[in-house]
């Protein structure tokens, strides 16, 4: 009755003066809210899941490598990862982030054990000390200090716009792309003198895009103008983007730290010249320490099938068997060492990157040229 009572009252007025009358009066008469149980009934549309970066599959191949070489266990803490850039951005939980990156690191072979460290664990203190398992509690060989470093907005922008215009009708178009910087810079240091380690530090640059496009056109009928226009903009998260750089940052770290081929675990170009200069400096790098550049070789080569011993860093007679056979697969040079850059590169950065068949195939899987 209220409502139709309204809408007489509201509708025998002249339609040209109280048209918008009408409408809200209705509208707030005839609404009914629905309260009680139904409500907290109602859900999302969208269930939540698993947040997967670019290099969740290079986590896993590194967990992988380590588990297979047996690699030694350290414990490492880290300090508040910080924004130190001008631009005031939400990024407090970047130390998560990476303690969720070294979880997934080391989720099957269980290598990097983090320990809690920072001011807001007060709480975890009074409940250490009340544990009755409290001495077996180790203090961290390693610690991780860093944060953001770098934010350029907008460095790159490209703008591109055009319209034509008539006495009834115009038209009109734009579009524009705009590029932004975000650094991420980490490193690793010995808590025994608080020594910051000269080769195991992190630091990457990531570019977001920023792009839209719009368009609007108009017309005349008679003395009535019509215009339509609509945009499309697309954005790369922030968020998003910062948690890619922790990821690559908590694989190179371990990596040098561990004196692991971390780089055969990146979705990277192995044909790029800086990244070629890079894993060049990987094989010096492992080579100041034979026996350990054996065990990489060994692995790889048991990866591949051509290998079915220990990996223990020893060059015994499978192990100069297995060289020997790949040295011929690959044909190189006689007059090659039995262990080379040539042969390093070859065996792990022959081809690119393709986790997790490339490594649990469980054969061969090398292609040759």
């Amino acid at each position: 009755m209220i409502c139709k009572s309204l809408q007489s009252y509201a509708c025998c007025k002249p339609l040209s003066k109280l048209l918008v009358l009408c409408s809200l009066l209705t509208l707030m008469a005839c609404t009914q809210f629905q309260l009680g149980d139904k409500v907290t009934q109602i859900n999302p549309l969208e269930k939540p899941v698993i947040n997967i970066t670019s290099f969740s599959d290079s986590l896993a191949c590194m967990d992988h490598m380590m588990l297979k070489m047996n690699s030694p266990s350290i414990t490492i803490t880290a300090q508040d990862i910080r924004n130190y850039t001008a631009e005031q951005m939400p990024l407090a939980g970047m130390k998560d982030m990476l303690i969720a990156s070294l979880g997934r690191l080391s989720e099957r072979s269980g290598k990097v054990t983090f320990v809690a460290y920072g001011t807001d664990i007060r709480d975890i203190l009074l409940l250490h000390k009340a544990h009755d398992g409290r001495d077996a509690f180790r203090v961290p060989d390693y610690f991780i200090r860093g944060g953001l470093t770098q934010y350029d907005r907008n460095v790159v922008v490209n703008r591109f716009g055009g319209g034509l215009s008539h006495d009834d009708w115009n038209a009109a178009y734009s579009s524009g792309q705009g590029i932004t910087y975000i650094g991420l810079d980490l490193h690793v240091g010995l808590v025994k003198d608080l020594s910051i380690l000269p080769r195991v530090s992190s630091g990457n640059i990531l570019a977001l895009y920023d792009r839209g496009f719009g368009a609007e056109a108009g017309g005349r009928i008679s003395t009535v103008g019509t215009v339509f226009d609509f945009g499309v903009d697309r954005r790369d998260g922030v968020g998003q983007s910062i948690r890619n750089l922790v990821d690559l940052a908590a694989i190179e770290s371990i990596g040098k730290l561990m004196d692991l081929p971390y780089m055969s675990c990146l979705p990277v170009n192995y044909e790029d010249p800086e990244v070629i200069e890079s894993y060049e400096k990987e094989y010096f790098r492992l080579r100041s320490n034979p026996a350990h550049l054996v065990q990489i070789l060994q692995f790889r080569l048991a990866e591949m099938g051509y290998y079915h011993g220990p990996i223990n860093g020893e060059l015994d007679q499978k192990t100069l068997l297995a060289l020997s056979y790949t040295h011929n697969l690959l044909q190189l040079p006689k007059n090659t060492p039995l262990i080379s850059f040539d042969l390093y590169r070859r065996l792990f950065y022959n081809k690119p990157f393709e986790w997790p068949f490339a490594f649990m195939k469980g054969y061969s899987d090398f292609e040759m040229p």
